[in-house]
């Protein structure tokens, strides 16, 4: 079975809300002749065209691509961290009820990630073990930060320790809705910006010791781990080169817990991806396409043969991967301890 692991989806649901309730989520619907798009924060715009919910169209692309199964997961700016707790829970309950009511309609083809209020990580933890256990979700999409806490603040504990608990995997997505400075050019807070963001991310979990800390946590890094992979040398450096300043409680270099992370394909790159797999082993690598952003990649199938992947490891990455590490199948019970089989 092919899987995968990162697309897009928007609940009906979502869409009337932002109708009714735009200016309370800074988040407007707007018409342009025959195509609407999110308009948010007055500025940054995401296309709402039938690809982000019609599960047939999906399953004409699905079934173009070689893809047996989905994961969805809703738009990154849809998680709201911005907003007061109570509307951050109210509408990640929306949302997660949204997305399953769409793996019910097609459950052989579609199954889902949660989101939650992490603006309330208390809330946070009892919504995702709702999602879990209530809804039937495999795992939790959260952003490389919450309005500005990075993602090792000590207040997010809760969550972390009821995604740990759980045992589903967390997958990380970069999102900025208005990059200033340089990156606001070019569309560069996309290009640069979220590749450095969940680089960060990652490290922040990596150096301060929270991945040793919970080793049941499950973490999926979007983008290929975005530059994480490029820059773990000069982490270790940091690490070696500043004892006691640069990760102070590790034992080992920052480079030793790159296993205990999974990546998707997502790279534009033959050789990136044939890197990525050689750094991190072909067991850690699960097939993205970002489906149906304007960053999609297209023929996923395709971009793993260019990368020249054997085959045990392409049929790895192509599926088996994600069925272990998301306990496709099997329920939350079922998903991959990392840290117990990195």
């Amino acid at each position: 079975m092919v899987v995968d692991v990162h697309d897009h989806f928007v609940p009906p649901a979502f869409a009337e809300l932002v109708r009714r309730r735009g200016p309370d989520l800074a988040t407007e619907l707007v018409r342009e002749g025959e195509h609407e798009h999110f308009l948010i924060e007055g500025t940054a715009r995401r296309s709402y065209d039938p690809r982000l919910y019609d599960l047939e169209t999906r399953r004409e692309q699905m079934a173009e691509d070689g893809v047996d199964l989905q994961i969805l997961s809703c738009l990154p700016f849809m998680t709201y961290y911005g907003v007061p707790p109570e509307d951050g829970l109210a509408v990640a309950r929306l949302v997660n009820d949204g997305l399953a009511e769409a793996v019910a309609a097609d459950p052989a083809h579609f199954t889902a990630l949660a989101t939650v209020p992490l603006q309330d990580p208390p809330a946070a933890a009892r919504e995702l073990e709702r999602a879990v256990r209530g809804l039937g979700m495999v795992g939790v999409q959260i952003l490389t930060a919450v309005a500005g806490r990075p993602l090792d603040d000590a207040a997010l504990r809760p969550f972390w320790e009821a995604a740990a608990g759980l045992g589903v995997p967390v997958l990380i997505h970069p999102f900025e809705a208005v990059p200033t400075g340089e990156l606001a050019r070019h569309q560069l807070g996309n290009l640069l910006g979220n590749p450095f963001g969940t680089a960060t991310a990652a490290a922040l979990l990596i150096l301060s010791g929270l991945l040793d800390e919970l080793p049941g946590l499950v973490p999926v890094l979007a983008h290929g781990g975005g530059a994480l992979p490029f820059v773990i040398g000069r982490l270790d450096r940091g690490w070696s080169g500043n004892p006691g300043q640069v990760g102070p409680g590790l034992a080992g270099p920052p480079s030793a817990h790159l296993r205990r992370f999974a990546f998707d394909t997502i790279t534009f790159s033959a050789p990136a991806l044939r890197y990525l797999v050689e750094l991190v082993g072909g067991d850690r690598v699960l097939l993205g396409t970002d489906y149906p952003t304007g960053m999609m990649q297209a023929a996923p199938l395709a971009a793993l043969e260019a990368a020249g992947l054997a085959p045990e490891v392409r049929d790895l990455v192509a599926g088996e991967n994600a069925r272990r590490i998301f306990g496709l199948g099997r329920g939350a019970a079922g998903a991959e301890e990392v840290a117990g089989r990195g």
